[in-house]
């Protein structure tokens, strides 16, 4: 555009600058003669002030000038005509213009310049940035890619190494109760009552160091199994966990009450009925004291996520210790009041936390807990 006063854009070549400021007279000065006989002969120099400014802004100093000089030749053919020769106030007031239209037009290129050399240094300011951003997020990325790659190859470590110390673990735990159990067998006769029952403490603790170990094989083996993604029917998964729990009841009353509006989930359908078993399992244990044990899986609306829930009436917990749950081999009962590995949770919420899920409690004394656990939903859905 020719006009284009915008102080960014490169300069004009000399012919458009110059050939706008005579433009900008010729329009002013039509436009003056127009409305003389509205405005008269007074202060004819004040109209051609924008001729001026609008040449300076668009051109630089010299358009300034021209416009300047022109404006007060024009301004001169406006009051005295081309016949009468002006008075010598005119002469004062042209004088006025001219040096007035020098320090405009001066202004105006000066302010321009430093307009267009800060954006130069703007542009080159911001290029500096860009570039010094761009490296930094390149590194921040490497630095993550070997932090990450780190973690997994210790993550995997220590999973070699649970598991390896676990199974290693058997071969002792097997003698000490085989021969436990040839002492208890063979010398039962010449054994006094504490002898006796020295041996079954030996065995029951081989027994439940057996079990802890099972727990931690299967705790360790969840990160290097395989998980098969696919639409999961938590109804049919909950009937098939409840069906498992039954064969543990010994006879109790135990009512389960299953919600009917049941989402669908994604996930690996064996490791979520390992979930759904282990927390059916603590729910059986932690409320044996209560006839009936009322046991509830449920649901309850998200925006992103299908959560479930577990809810009995057993003994509770304390809700300021509800994160300790689902650490390995943390208990929040004494082992002689309820048995078990302390590896229950800590397996439900690795589960959980491989499908994009989390898991939390909430729980009062004496008035039973909840377990809750999000998955995520069916694709689509």
């Amino acid at each position: 555009m020719l006009f284009n006063l915008d102080v960014d854009h490169a300069p004009k070549p000399v012919l458009f600058r110059y050939g706008a400021a005579i433009l900008f007279i010729v329009l002013v000065l039509l436009a003056r003669i127009a409305i003389r006989p509205l405005a008269g002969d007074e202060s004819p120099y004040l109209a051609f002030f924008v001729a001026v400014a609008l040449s300076a802004w668009y051109g630089g100093f010299g358009p300034g000038v021209l416009a300047t000089a022109g404006s007060a030749a024009a301004a001169i053919f406006i009051v005295a005509g081309p016949e009468s020769p002006p008075s010598p106030a005119h002469y004062v007031n042209m004088i006025l213009f001219l040096g007035q239209g020098l320090v405009v037009s001066y202004l105006c290129d000066v302010v321009k310049r430093s307009r267009r050399r800060m954006a130069e240094v703007l542009e080159s300011v911001s290029d500096e940035a860009k570039d010094k951003v761009e490296r930094m997020s390149v590194e921040l990325e490497q630095r993550v890619d070997e932090r990450t790659a780190q973690m997994n190859s210790t993550i995997r470590e220590l999973e070699a190494f649970s598991y390896s110390i676990s199974h290693d673990l058997r071969a002792p735990l097997r003698a000490i109760d085989g021969f436990s159990k040839l002492l208890y067998d063979d010398y039962h006769e010449k054994l006094d009552d504490e002898g006796r029952r020295l041996i079954e403490i030996i065995r029951n603790n081989t027994l439940n160091m057996g079990r802890l170990i099972d727990g931690l094989l299967a705790f360790s083996r969840l990160g290097r199994q395989q998980m098969d993604h696919s639409p999961v029917v938590m109804s049919d998964v909950v009937k098939d966990a409840i069906e498992e729990v039954r064969h543990s009841l010994d006879g109790r009353n135990v009512e389960f009450r299953i919600s009917r509006d049941l989402p669908n989930a994604e996930g690996d359908r064996v490791l979520l009925r390992q979930v759904l078993i282990n927390l059916l399992s603590n729910s059986v244990k932690f409320s044996r004291d209560r006839n009936p044990a009322i046991i509830e899986i449920g649901t309850k609306s998200d925006q992103d996520k299908n959560t479930f829930f577990v809810r009995d009436n057993g003994v509770g917990f304390d809700s300021r210790y509800a994160d300790k749950m689902f650490g390995v081999f943390q208990r929040l009962h004494a082992a002689t009041e309820f048995e078990g590995s302390g590896l229950g949770l800590a397996i439900v919420q690795r589960i959980v936390n491989r499908h994009g899920g989390r898991v939390w409690a909430e729980g009062t004394p004496g008035a039973g807990a909840t377990v809750y656990f999000s998955l995520p939903k069916l694709s689509g859905k």
